[in-house]
């Protein structure tokens, strides 16, 4: 009987040392990737692998390897990601998503409208302007690339100070203008806007 109960309580002690062992080495494992918990609010009792009572040192780990399954998702606004660069703070595998999420969809193509709208508008009319200037000077009877050509290659002798002035404000403009629709090119809003993982560009370029 003495014998059995030895046996017994060897077995047992055993069996509570694989039991401490493999939940102290996922409880390890587990405070890796929530350390967003620890920031936040600070380990609950049974994430505190330190606790000697509950993980008993001495134990042999006979788990070499646990993985979590990977059948998680991250919550709205956050989508997925495996590029570390985009990744959220304190958030390991999920990044903004590519639209804003502080608008709604209509809101979108609102904005999207007034891009459009207004960017053709200054578009037209740095155009007209830039075209304009060059015929005040008396360069009626050139092309549009000769009119401009030749402006810029005698703009000392051919104007005034306010108008150069002028013209290099509205070339400015148009420039501009051309970045802002550039956006409407078949699928180059996307490629403007979001990275490859479908996440939100972030201060770029950086």
């Amino acid at each position: 009987v003495e014998k059995r109960s030895s046996l017994l309580g060897r077995h047992s002690a055993v069996a509570m040392c694989r039991l401490h062992a493999k939940i102290q080495h996922l409880c390890q494992a587990t405070r890796k990737p929530c350390s967003i918990v620890e920031r936040e609010r600070g380990w609950p009792n049974f994430l505190k692998c330190e606790n000697k009572e509950q993980f008993p040192k001495g134990c042999q780990n006979e788990v070499q390897k646990i993985k979590f399954n990977t059948s998680g998702q991250c919550e709205a606004p956050l989508v997925k990601t495996d590029i570390q660069a985009s990744w959220y703070k304190d958030v390991e595998g999920c990044g903004i998503q590519c639209n804003n999420p502080l608008f709604t969809e209509d809101e979108h193509s609102d904005m999207h409208n007034y891009i459009a709208i207004f960017g053709s508008i200054t578009l037209l009319c740095t155009f007209f302007t830039l075209v304009g200037e060059p015929l005040k000077t008396g360069f009626r009877s050139l092309g549009l690339a000769d009119i401009l050509a030749t402006f810029l290659a005698d703009w000392k002798n051919s104007n005034r100070y306010p108008a150069v002035i002028l013209f290099y404000v509205n070339a400015c403009f148009f420039i501009g203008s051309i970045g802002w629709l550039a956006q409407f090119m078949d699928g180059a809003r996307k490629e403007i806007v979001c990275k490859s993982d479908d996440t939100m560009r972030l201060g770029e370029p950086s």
